[in-house]
């Protein structure tokens, strides 16, 4: 459904604008009047038309008023029209935020999870709002993060402990931490899974690991199929010798494939690759997480 909002609009001569947004006209008038006696001490109530005030020239019209000292100021009343649906969405996202300003930085992914929902199943009151934040809501992100939790493992364990990740994030932990734990962040993946370990009083999750670095090539038109391995115990130095050795596979390529365009490729999930397009040789590196057993 659509409803008419008025926008009261504030914009000096160097564009610097500020907004407020009301449901009534009179709302948005009676907030322009407050503007102009607050900021300039200009009483515009009951005026229309031109007038002088002190140091300054002032056009009051029905929806505007201009003030001018040298430097133009002008508040204007424009009306548009919006869904309440999107009104619905934005007004928890902001209250989300309220309740903690480290979800800030989740802005994006918290209204994507709110556009899950229908029209009807979104409260519009205050009040409706917090319960449906509190409960519902935070039931939902909780499931989402426990997912990621137990991703990856096989599915008898996430059957058994899918539900005591969910009650433990909602029960202990703050959406910013849910929200990190959605978001993929690794920090606070693994966090969880020590706190859900003490709470659980054994190793239900095994958080001690080790990055595995691969370099494969695979059998093509130029070179043979030859795979490496290594394993680093910090992400950033496996990360620096697989940069090193895509750089010179990259030069391999390039003295073996001269006026040739070389593709080099990395994405952020650890995948590393260099090749020639419509070609069979290829050199692939990875790096990857690898949980280390009792």
């Amino acid at each position: 459904m659509k409803i008419k909002i008025f926008n009261l609009v504030r914009v000096e001569l160097n564009n610097q604008t500020i907004a407020w947004s009301f449901p009534t006209f009179s709302q948005a008038r009676e907030k322009m009047a407050e503007e102009c006696k607050r900021e300039f001490g200009v009483d515009i109530k009951g005026k229309d038309g031109f007038f002088e005030c002190d140091d300054y020239s002032v056009w009051v019209g029905n929806d505007y008023v201009t003030i001018c000292d040298g430097n133009t100021r002008k508040f204007e009343i424009i009306q548009t029209t919006t869904e309440t649906y999107q009104m619905q969405v934005e007004a928890i996202l902001d209250m989300v935020i309220k309740f903690s300003g480290a979800c800030e930085k989740y802005r994006e992914l918290i209204k994507d999870e709110l556009l899950c929902y229908t029209e009807k199943d979104l409260p519009f009151y205050a009040e409706d709002i917090k319960h449906f934040v509190d409960s519902e809501f935070e039931e939902r992100l909780s499931k989402r993060a426990a997912a990621k939790i137990v991703s990856g493992y096989d599915n008898d364990f996430q059957n058994e402990y899918f539900q005591v990740a969910a009650d433990y994030l909602e029960g202990n932990r703050g959406l910013s931490v849910i929200l990190a734990v959605i978001n993929g962040e690794e920090d606070a993946i693994e966090d969880v899974k020590r706190e859900i370990n003490k709470e659980q009083g054994k190793h239900v999750f095994q958080t001690d690991y080790v990055w595995l670095w691969e370099s494969t090539w695979f059998d093509g038109l130029n070179f043979e199929f030859n795979k490496v391995t290594k394993v680093f115990n910090h992400h950033d130095a496996a990360y620096m010798e697989m940069s090193r050795e895509q750089a010179e596979v990259l030069e391999v390529f390039r003295g073996q494939y001269i006026g040739e365009d070389v593709e080099s490729y990395e994405d952020k999930d650890g995948l590393f690759k260099v090749n020639v397009e419509n070609n069979d040789d290829l050199w692939e590196g990875r790096i990857s997480k690898i949980y280390i057993q009792d």
